[in-house]
């Protein structure tokens, strides 16, 4: 019932919130308003195309691992081992630096600031709203997700294009660019 499914929210909002927080304090180190992910799993669009022009860029040594992906699935639809040693090759610079943000968004060979998963933190904060308003709790915490995205939506023009550190400059559309049909993000002034 209604009562129950709030009582459950209550116990389950703020780490979502926080979470929230976290990527905005910790993801946004130019205060640009857009977060940023360092690993392509982190997008949701883990193996797509739109990977290969950054990793291709990546230089990663040599690492020894076993994959089991490819064992079940055929390798041909697979990512190959250059492309795993990558991945990998990411997250040993993230451990390196024992997960920290500000060494990570120094040091890791692919921070992008990703439309599609700007749009998913957007959509977040909304339904974080709704449901903090359904509780009557909180209003500091809506005005906050009010305010964040306000700021990201004053960045509609990254949110139209791929961006990536070495790319800043020489954006191109990708297929991130159907986020605005997950969120409703104005992309056009």
């Amino acid at each position: 019932d209604k009562k129950d499914m709030l009582s459950f929210i209550k116990t389950q909002i703020d780490a979502i919130y926080n979470y929230n927080v976290y990527l905005y304090e910790q993801r946004d180190p130019k205060k640009e308003g857009l977060v940023y992910i360092y690993h392509n799993w982190e997008s949701g669009t883990d193996n797509s195309p739109v990977w290969d022009g950054i990793l291709k860029r990546t230089v990663a040594p040599q690492y020894s691992f076993q994959r089991k992906d490819t064992t079940h699935v055929d390798a041909s639809q697979r990512p190959t081992n250059e492309e795993y040693n990558k991945y990998v090759h990411i997250i040993e610079v993230a451990k390196q630096h024992n997960y920290g943000d500000e060494k990570i968004a120094e040091l890791s060979p692919l921070l992008v600031q990703d439309p599609l998963f700007n749009a998913a933190l957007i959509a977040s904060n909304r339904s974080l709203i709704r449901l903090y308003e359904m509780i009557g709790e909180n209003q500091d915490k809506i005005q906050q997700l009010e305010a964040q995205i306000q700021e990201m939506v004053a960045f509609k023009t990254e949110l139209e294009q791929y961006r990536d550190t070495w790319a800043t400059n020489h954006p191109r559309p990708q297929p991130g660019d159907i986020c605005p049909l997950i969120e409703a993000v104005p992309l056009t002034s």
